[in-house]
């Protein structure tokens, strides 16, 4: 592409003629290109007029295209058929896909401009909040890099061209050989609770993860679990954790206390053993290597969280992001209606992990309803202003400890910790797994007694090992 140019004459008229020529050019410029994408005014008018006849139903040729720009009042404007006759001689059907992509290209050249321009604008009006403004352009500069050639596709074609240009079979033939290598090819991070991640996989790629739970159940401490769990399973995975009512030097704490079989207690009340202080100086050590950067700042609305989601992504990268809580995020259109500003909050989560395609995990309450049943166990309707919470979702799991219920004096109850998957769309797969708490660690049970319907975490079915089929 020729260095500061925003057009190309020739590009449209070759795209223009092709269409009346070739039908194959016809489907493509029709599918691929926009009226705004053209540049020269006159050469606008025509391809509306060649969207008007492809509407209708009618064949875009001459004089189809002819009587269409009349109707309009454009056909002596844009040169009458004498245009039409020259851009049939110009028109060509080769290298239709190279023209397209270019007039494709100056396009989003001349776009980007404009916003730019209205970013300028808008910047010095004080009306506008700075973090507003940036979420609002990075959307309108990401969408202008959308370009696809996205169209129906017949079965033959997907399979043969399933992966990396191989068809279906034998991409799963070699990946099966790959996984029975001990390979794991997830894509997402895990998070290395065997009988968890065997039952949501773990978490996928432009997911969005919702953990509820009660105040004071250690949620907090299950995420840092999860942070270690990482680190130790998968040194390389970026995380980022928003904690917006507990600050850096607090959490630097607790992950150490974690790490490090220490109670946070003895820590705060500087009451260590000589064991203790050994644990603390070689779990120090440990941890700064850990790839795991802290947002502390409270008072942040969606927007912010999104802007510097972003921004960390683009320079440092990041695997996942953790959220600790939902409810303190704000909307950034306060309505005075909860329910409205967690939909806003609940989709902003959404569209953020589907954007920068890694997964959210976020924290939220439940409600008081839990203390009006007998049963305590937690649904999916305990989640504050559960609708669009619920309904965001890709992945919803529910910690509860029955023993905050009872009291800690009832020794009939076993002081568990329950993590119950209530909703997975990826896998659909529900239960739930059962932890212990000590020296700072929930260890994973090897066996639970009460399962949800379609659970799978407790099968016992052995499958037979893999062997790749003769034929391969």
């Amino acid at each position: 592409m020729e260095k500061n140019k925003l057009s190309d004459d020739k590009s449209e008229e070759f795209i223009l003629g092709a269409v009346m020529l070739d039908k194959y050019a016809q489907h493509q410029a029709l599918e691929e290109l926009q009226v705004d994408d053209f540049y020269n005014i006159h050469h606008r008018e025509i391809f509306k007029a060649f969207k008007e006849v492809a509407d209708s139903g009618r064949v875009v040729e001459k004089r189809s295209v002819a009587h269409a720009l009349k109707n309009s009042g454009s056909l002596d404007e844009i040169g009458g058929l004498l245009k039409l006759n020259d851009l049939i001689l110009l028109g060509t059907s080769v290298d239709v896909d190279y023209y397209i992509a270019e007039i494709k290209a100056l396009s989003s050249r001349r776009k980007l401009i404009t916003i730019a321009h209205e970013m300028a604008k808008k910047a010095i009006d004080s009306d506008y909040k700075s973090v507003d403004l940036i979420d609002h352009f990075s959307r309108e500069i990401s969408s202008v890099g959308i370009y696809s050639r996205d169209k129906f596709v017949d079965m033959k074609s997907i399979i043969a061209n399933y992966k990396d240009g191989k068809d279906f079979v034998t991409v799963v033939t070699q990946e099966c050989a790959r996984v029975s290598m001990g390979e794991d090819l997830f894509d997402g991070v895990r998070s290395y609770y065997p009988r968890l991640d065997q039952l949501i996989g773990g978490f996928a790629r432009g997911t969005n993860n919702i953990i509820g739970a009660r105040s004071s159940s250690g949620k907090t401490t299950f995420l840092s679990n999860l942070f270690l769990n990482i680190h130790q399973n998968a040194p390389h995975v970026r995380m980022g954790f928003f904690s917006l009512e507990m600050n850096k030097s607090r959490i630097m704490e607790k992950v150490i206390c974690c790490m490090g079989g220490i109670s946070y207690k003895d820590l705060q009340e500087r009451r260590l053993t000589p064991y203790d202080f050994e644990r603390l100086v070689e779990t120090e050590k440990d941890i700064k290597d850990m790839k795991l950067t802290i947002f502390d700042r409270a008072g942040i609305n969606i927007n912010e969280f999104k802007s510097h989601i972003r921004r960390e992504t683009i320079k440092n990268g990041l695997d996942i992001v953790f959220l600790d809580y939902l409810s303190i995020v704000q909307a950034f259109n306060k309505t005075g209606n909860k329910h409205q500003e967690i939909d806003q909050i609940s989709k902003g989560l959404q569209s953020i992990s589907l954007e920068l395609n890694i997964p959210i995990v976020t924290l939220s309450q439940l409600n008081r309803n839990i203390y009006g049943r007998t049963d305590k166990t937690p649904v999916l309707s305990d989640l504050r202003e559960s609708g669009s919470i619920e309904e965001d979702a890709d992945l919803v799991m529910l910690l509860h400890r029955p023993i905050h219920y009872v009291g800690a004096l009832d020794k009939n109850v076993d002081d568990v910790t329950q993590l119950i998957v209530a909703k997975n769309r990826l896998r659909g797969d529900l239960g739930k797994t059962e932890y212990d708490f000590k020296g700072g660690r929930y260890l994973e049970r090897k066996r639970i007694e009460e399962m949800l319907p379609n659970a799978v975490v407790n099968s016992n079915d052995k499958k037979e090992e893999w062997r790749p089929p003769s034929s391969y």
